[in-house]
């Protein structure tokens, strides 16, 4: 039985999704104090945990989208644009390394476009979290850490 999505209840994907944007988003706001921290505690690899999960959500949401046959215009579009980029990199480099970093350099555009339908479908359950780290942000501005 599929839930009612104007009920207001997510599923268990997209509240995966929406965690991994949060936990993205966080990471960067404070980038500079958890880089500081965690280089002194030996551990600064861990700041590029969230782009690794971004890497495998997207992988898997990808198979799935291309398993069940319904992909979104745009995204798709957005896919094909960054293989083209890909392919046209690795000609002019000679090594796939080049594009792939490229492209997990924008890994992050590539996720906000595949989480925006679900960010909308949750609604404005999620603007604590969104003035939370807008806060943290503007504090760190206006304070210089």
């Amino acid at each position: 039985m599929q839930p009612n999505p104007s009920s207001g209840y997510l599923p268990l994907r997209h509240r995966l999704i929406l965690g991994l944007l949060y936990l993205f988003l966080a990471m960067e706001v404070f980038t500079g104090p958890l880089r500081f921290y965690l280089a002194q505690a030996g551990l600064s690899t861990l700041v590029y945990l969230p782009k690794i999960l971004l890497v495998g959500i997207m992988i898997a949401t990808v198979l799935r989208t291309l398993y069940q046959g319904r992909i979104r215009p745009l995204y798709g579009a957005v896919l094909a644009v960054f293989v083209v980029f890909g392919l046209i990199g690795w000609g002019f480099t000679g090594h796939p390394l080049q594009p792939a970093f490229g492209i997990f350099a924008l890994l992050p555009l590539i996720f906000a476009i595949m989480a925006e339908p679900i960010v909308r479908q949750a609604g404005t359950r999620i603007l604590p979290y969104i003035a939370l780290l807008w806060l943290a942000a503007a504090l760190g501005q206006t304070f210089g850490f």
